[in-house]
């Protein structure tokens, strides 16, 4: 994909897991980086990249982030 870009909502669900705990620390640490992460864009991601999680690692990250 090199040289394309890619709206987050056609990316494969991996990538918006990665992209929500990504946001998810920026959005914690206040980073000047975050540019308009809420928690509302993030719970959007991970929910959408629930799929197979046999160790609940991104069910966990909607409760860190619905409690944060």
């Amino acid at each position: 994909m090199q040289g394309k870009s890619l709206k987050i909502n056609d990316a494969p669900e991996k990538m918006k897991f990665a992209t929500a705990v990504a946001a998810y620390g920026l959005l914690a640490k206040n980073s000047n980086y975050k540019g308009e992460v809420n928690k509302e864009m993030i719970l959007n991601l991970a929910n959408e990249s629930l799929g197979i999680d046999p160790y609940n690692y991104r069910k966990e990250l909607t409760e860190l982030v619905n409690k944060f």
